[in-house]
């Protein structure tokens, strides 16, 4: 087995944060959940949850040598004991059950979870499918003994995933859709899957292997999800089609495809693009926070805009980073204190007008392709009440992310609009000389939130980000105004960068697609080119020629970045193109399309498969 880290217990008096009741559920293009009655009103007394966290860093874990920046966790689904003997994964998905046996595929039991989480040689996570109550209440009695924050809790049950989230605030918890039969692809099917995540108080998701692609993967993404996929794939194709989907977790019974990929790759290969946010708008060339702006930095590419509103005196939603209006208008006094009509009597620097939310909302109202992240700077708990109000009213409601550093504000977001995401925002990322005590500190404060990290960027690392991975953990850092600076970490694969320049990234090319992306047929001795199409960041198309190659056999995966490759007779194979993107003189990344088949005909002279120059 695999282990790590000596295990001492301190007592940590938690207090659940989130208030929830029945039927608070804002979505209303999706059913109405039936919310549980066991935790506080937000005008109630706070209910205390023991459970105790060690202070010890989180696990080592094992992680095969890569180029691919923030690559996926691989999570192996145990089915016998040689999976735990031989496994590269970075994870091991069992069932557990009442008695706390983990359990594979077959019902054969692996021991105990205690001695899995005592066992100070572990290297890898335990994912674990519950299934009911008893299996919580068995969780809760040892939760004052043993450290239970660093494991993962996957059900289908949205119901029992808030209630473990109540009774052990320091765990994660996954809604497990890798058995549904009947998800679809459409819009509103994405937004139902957003819907229940969110409001489950989990910030993983699992999707069927009929639904891995990335336009799919993408979509949630953007609304701040971190997504996990369970594929039926076994082979090299397939695992190749997988990785490309952007997915954040692989759960599979074979991972040894998807680790030889991986260790092929070159450096630095994005399977994801990380997400422009465009800060107030684009104010390094329009006014902050105003239409103007926000126009601009989603023509120059950005996935999200980011805003900040303030609730006026007569209860409208405005758009404004300060409490008062001096530095950005022609004006003077606090916006909280004025009226609608007075805001609207206030010109900006360049002659714009100070927008409200509403005018936000109508004017992205039919761009599907834009999120908005609205930070809440206002502590007023109507703002919450008239947020709601004006995402139903503008049909929104998969367009919407909310942020704050006011942890009772995201309190009433979850209270009120359950369904909706929400990210945590902080000055600082917690810094010793462990990484993974780092990491630890992280786990608490997202997982006790269900809200994603939002935090400057000072302190993020490459490290820190691999680490914090395998735990679902997302970053969103701010603001980037350094153009060396914003290259490096778009670099290492994070999430999402929030800058007040957009136009940065508006020409790094973002996705990538062949031509022909079913099979290609060729005579033995032709030269095979790969016609692709790049997209931009901004959206346009750029016709090029794959410049990369991964060549898949049943055994393994080739890398090529020059040259030919010969192949000896006739055959069946695969291909990954792909295509180095050179930002400048020294930063490039590599992005790759999914594998295209490649058949040989028999005729006496060799293959050469190569790539133009």
């Amino acid at each position: 087995m695999i282990f790590d880290s000596k295990i001492s217990i301190l007592t940590l008096s938690l207090t659940t944060l989130l208030g929830l009741s029945a039927c608070h559920d804002s979505y209303s293009k999706t059913p109405k959940l039936a919310l549980p009655n066991y935790v506080e009103e937000l005008s109630g007394t706070h209910i205390e949850r023991k459970q105790y966290v060690s202070d010890n860093p989180v696990v080592t874990v094992q992680n095969e040598s890569t180029s691919v920046a923030l690559a996926p966790s691989i999570i192996q689904i145990v089915t016998a004991k040689s999976d735990l003997e031989m496994d590269r994964a970075n994870q091991w998905a069992f069932r557990l059950d009442a008695k706390l046996n983990l359990l594979d595929q077959q019902g054969k039991k692996h021991g105990t979870l205690q001695q899995f989480l005592n066992d100070p040689s572990r290297r890898t996570l335990p994912l674990l499918a519950i299934q009911n109550e008893a299996t919580l209440n068995a969780l809760v009695q040892i939760a004052n003994q043993i450290d239970l924050s660093d494991i993962s809790l996957r059900s289908n049950d949205e119901q029992l995933l808030r209630k473990i989230h109540v009774m052990l605030p320091s765990s994660r918890t996954v809604l497990d859709l890798s058995q549904a039969k009947k998800l679809g692809s459409k819009r509103k099917d994405l937004a139902d899957i957003l819907h229940r995540t969110n409001a489950a108080y989990s910030r993983i998701v699992i999707l069927p292997s009929y639904m891995i692609n990335k336009d799919n993967v993408s979509f949630l993404q953007q609304r701040l999800l971190t997504v996990w996929g369970e594929s039926t794939g076994q082979d090299f194709a397939a695992a190749g089609r997988t990785l490309v989907s952007g997915l954040n977790g692989i759960i599979t019974s074979n991972s040894y495809p998807y680790m030889d990929i991986l260790s092929t790759m070159p450096k630095p290969t994005l399977l994801r693009k990380p997400l422009i946010i465009g800060h107030r708008g684009v104010p390094s060339l329009e006014d902050e926070n105003t239409l103007e702006s926000a126009k601009k930095a989603v023509a120059l590419g950005a996935d999200i805009v980011e805003n900040d509103i303030y609730i006026t005196k007569d209860k409208h939603l405005v758009i404004m980073h300060d409490p008062m209006v001096d530095r950005t208008t022609n004006g003077k006094g606090y916006i909280e204190q004025m009226t609608l009509a007075e805001v609207k009597q206030l010109s900006t620097h360049r002659g714009h007008k100070v927008p409200t939310l509403a005018e936000y909302f109508q004017t992205f109202r039919d761009n599907k392709d834009m999120v908005h992240f609205v930070e809440i700077k206002s502590g007023h708990p109507e703002l919450i009440t008239e947020l709601k109000k004006e995402i139903e009213q503008y049909s929104i409601e998969d367009q919407v992310v909310a942020i704050s550093f006011n942890t009772a504000q995201i309190k009433r977001m979850k209270y009120q609009l359950p369904g909706y995401t929400t990210g945590l925002l902080t000055g600082n990322v917690p810094k010793t000389n462990d990484v993974h005590k780092d990491v630890k500190s992280l786990m608490d404060v997202t997982q006790r939130h269900a809200s994603t990290f939002n935090s400057s960027y000072g302190n993020i690392t490459s490290a820190l980000l691999e680490v914090a991975k395998h735990r679902g953990i997302s970053f969103w850092p701010w603001t980037f105004r350094d153009e060396k600076v914003f290259k490096h970490y778009y670099l290492t694969g994070v999430n999402g960068l929030t800058t007040d320049y957009t136009q940065f990234a508006s020409k790094y090319m973002v996705n990538i697609q062949t031509m022909d992306n079913t099979e290609r047929h060729i005579q033995v001795g032709e030269t095979l080119h790969f016609p692709i199409q790049l997209t931009q960041q901004d959206g346009q198309k750029v016709l090029a020629e794959a410049n990369q190659l991964i060549l898949l056999s049943s055994q393994q995966a080739l890398y090529r970045d020059t040259g030919s490759i010969r192949y000896i007779g006739s055959g069946t194979a695969y291909v990954m193109p792909g295509y180095q993107y050179s930002i400048d003189a020294t930063h490039h990344y590599t992005i790759f399309a999914a594998p295209i088949k490649v058949k040989v005909s028999d005729v006496p002279a060799e293959v050469s498969v190569q790539v133009a120059p």
